[in-house]
């Protein structure tokens, strides 16, 4: 039964081919899951950027965060997309509360 959980492709590459938008492995490995099992989302990311991100929010804020994301054409953080993806698989729902 291990086989029948859901699963999600998060592939790490370094922060250079991040910012040039492209690593030929990682989108052969991209190209190769989307082939072979189209419903099976693939997340490509830097582990270092994210860390630094993450580091970002936390002393600066989230518009210096944005500012750095903005250098490496980042639109939002990949990590995020990942955490997205993972709660979207596992059908967890998410309820906002307001003081």
């Amino acid at each position: 039964m291990i086989t029948a959980k859901p699963l999600i492709y998060a592939c790490n590459i370094d922060a250079d081919s991040m910012m040039a938008g492209t690593n030929e492995l990682a989108d052969k490995f991209v190209n190769y899951v989307k082939n072979k099992y189209p419903t099976i989302p693939v997340i490509v990311l830097s582990a270092l950027l994210e860390n630094e991100i993450v580091k970002i929010r936390n002393d600066d804020g989230e518009e210096a965060a944005k500012e750095f994301m903005n250098l490496y054409g980042l639109e939002e953080s990949r990590l995020d997309l990942l955490l997205e993806h993972c709660s979207n698989v596992l059908n967890l729902q998410k309820f906002y509360t307001a003081g």
